[in-house]
């Protein structure tokens, strides 16, 4: 992004978030690496990121949000079938990454994944850090 003086913070946070739209779950920070200038800014966003990626979701809250997402928006059915959700569980930190158990993986669109990392981010504080989530076939073995 070629510097231009004339654009406000606001300006700025908008083209930001528009380039890197991919990422919307992290924050901003204007500062001087020349000046030092809003340096102090830089360490808090940096420390709650790291919190979020350690955070630990228990299973029956994970399941909660997750059932209610799934009945407060089901997916559309593909070629007569429909997409089944049987549980899920927070399989590890750094980043946050969730194992949901599902009839057939092949019906998960990635919009629907979407929108339940979405309601997880929601119902969780996961600013700063990405969320993964693993869709796996009932009976089918964590890697």
């Amino acid at each position: 992004m070629a510097p231009d003086n004339n654009l406000t913070i606001k300006d700025f946070t908008i083209k930001i978030r528009q380039e890197f739209a991919f990422i919307p779950y992290v924050s901003i920070v204007f500062l001087s690496a020349l000046t030092g200038k809003r340096i102090e800014t830089l360490m808090p966003p940096v420390l709650n990121a790291f919190e979020n990626a350690q955070r630990k979701i228990s299973t029956s809250m994970l399941n909660n949000v997750i059932r209610d997402a799934f009945y407060l928006n089901p997916p559309p059915s593909y070629k007569g079938r429909n997409l089944k959700l049987y549980f899920s569980s927070q399989v590890a930190i750094q980043p946050p990454r969730f194992d949901i158990q599902v009839n057939d993986k092949g019906l998960i669109h990635f919009s629907y994944e979407r929108y339940l990392e979405n309601k997880i981010r929601e119902n969780f504080d996961f600013c700063g850090t990405p969320v993964v989530l693993q869709f796996k076939n009932k009976g089918e073995e964590r890697q």
